[in-house]
């Protein structure tokens, strides 16, 4: 089962990971405070608002999308911006050693998921 994407949900923890106040984004985006609540409580957003949205954030838009709290700590920490226009990212350390660091967690977080299901299931 494919949980759905709640792009609203995404987009207020990124703001707020980020440290930005609603009434700050809703400066940023020229729209009142009311609307960027409305925002966030809606699940699906078309690509060109949420460029937009991204854009304000300063994060792609697959980070909306793709949102999973553990890489974005890990997107917000180490890497220091991000340029739509060419689509580069610019980090502040060696990322395939950040990324195999997350790959062995999330490993590690599968196996022992799989290993409760089995059990679960009554086998071994």
């Amino acid at each position: 089962m494919k949980e759905t994407v709640h792009l609203g949900d995404n987009i207020r923890a990124i703001r707020e990971l980020k440290g930005i106040k609603q009434e700050t984004f809703a400066e940023m985006m020229g729209v009142t405070q009311a609307a960027i609540s409305k925002l966030e409580s809606t699940e699906k957003i078309d690509d060109e608002r949420l460029k937009d949205i991204a854009d304000k954030l300063g994060v792609s838009i697959n980070a909306i999308k793709r949102f999973n709290a553990d890489a974005a700590m890990l997107y917000f920490e180490n890497v220091s911006s991000y340029d739509h226009s060419t689509g580069t990212v610019i980090y502040n350390f060696n990322p395939v050693e950040k990324i195999s660091e997350l790959y062995e967690r999330m490993l590690k977080e599968k196996d022992a998921e799989i290993q409760e299901l089995r059990k679960r299931l009554g086998k071994k």
